[in-house]
């Protein structure tokens, strides 16, 4: 489905659900550099009420979900709250799905998922879309489900697509979730305390940046056709060492104080994504390189998150 084909002339803007959070407010900003108008779904002005698709998201022309409040360690110690999410995120799908039916035109719907937690770290990375998959840590129960929820759904009227990012860092991305480990450490930095790096130094993953991701988003809005699964990382691999040597570098700080300490339950070891199948089918690839990344991230620490 391209945004303007004729049989989508009845649909109007993109919805974004999750528009104030951290994915979501670069989604937002991406869309509005290209004049794509949007309607922002948040926690105050959801996309269902009452049990109803308000009517502007009704009428969109695709939807991105990038909302998401549960993480690894928040669903292991509150599996309600990962139970009431997956409850509003089979809500949300149904209705979706009923909404394009009744109005018989296509709807694109693109769905965040954790590419660093649903597959299985008892095989060896880089991880591709057809690698096994994990079912041993709540959050990656959580996150098939939400894939699954919405998948289930898919037809030729509700387009439906899973992209299961990385380690999504950058400006803005809140710390008080226990994730973002950029963030974390910069925060430290700005604020003279002591840097603090859990598990193995040599651990890798796959840090993307935030406008990088939103990139995705908006080429596979874009995209005449989608797979129900693309991967959205850097494709490289970096140890939690070397990322912590180049935080260093860029906020010019060698000597800072560095606390070492064991691994977290829920801490995942090596994994990193295989991006070939969104390169051939998005005609994407991330164009910002960790240091660049980081420096920017840097240059806007003390700005405040949403």
């Amino acid at each position: 489905m391209r945004l303007h084909d004729d049989q989508t002339t009845r649909r109007t803007a993109i919805a974004v659900v999750g528009a104030h959070g951290f994915v979501g407010r670069a989604v937002v900003a991406a869309l509005t550099r290209q004049g794509i108008p949007t309607v922002a779904c948040t926690t105050t002005s959801p996309a269902v009420r009452d049990g109803q698709l308000i009517p502007e998201v009704a009428r969109a022309r695709g939807v991105l979900v990038v909302a998401g409040r549960s993480n690894p360690a928040l669903a292991e110690r509150d599996p309600d709250s990962a139970a009431q999410e997956l409850a509003e995120t089979r809500e949300l799908s149904r209705l979706l799905a009923e909404s394009s039916e009744d109005a018989g035109t296509a709807q694109r719907i693109l769905v965040a998922s954790s590419g660093g937690a649903v597959y299985d770290g008892n095989q060896p990375p880089p991880y591709a879309e057809g690698s096994p998959l994990d079912q041993s840590s709540a959050y990656a129960r959580l996150k098939l489900s939400v894939e699954d929820a919405f998948l289930s759904c898919r037809s030729p009227l509700s387009e439906r697509t899973v992209l299961r990012l990385s380690n999504v860092y950058g400006p803005g991305q809140r710390v008080g979730t226990g994730q973002g480990v950029v963030g974390h450490w910069f925060q430290a930095l700005a604020q003279d305390q002591t840097v603090r790096l859990f598990g193995n130094p040599q651990t890798t993953r796959d840090y993307v940046y935030v406008d990088d991701v939103a990139a995705a988003f908006v080429a596979a809005l874009q995209a005449p056709s989608l797979p129900a699964v693309l991967n959205i990382g850097s494709g490289q691999p970096t140890s939690l060492e070397e990322l912590l040597q180049l935080v260093l570098e860029v906020a010019k700080a060698p000597q800072h104080p560095i606390e070492r300490v064991g691994d977290r339950p829920f801490d995942r070891r090596n994994t990193w994504l295989e991006i070939s199948a969104a390169r051939a089918a998005l005609g994407w690839a991330p164009a910002t390189s960790l240091r660049a990344g980081l420096a920017r991230t840097w240059e806007h620490v003390d700005e405040p998150s949403a």
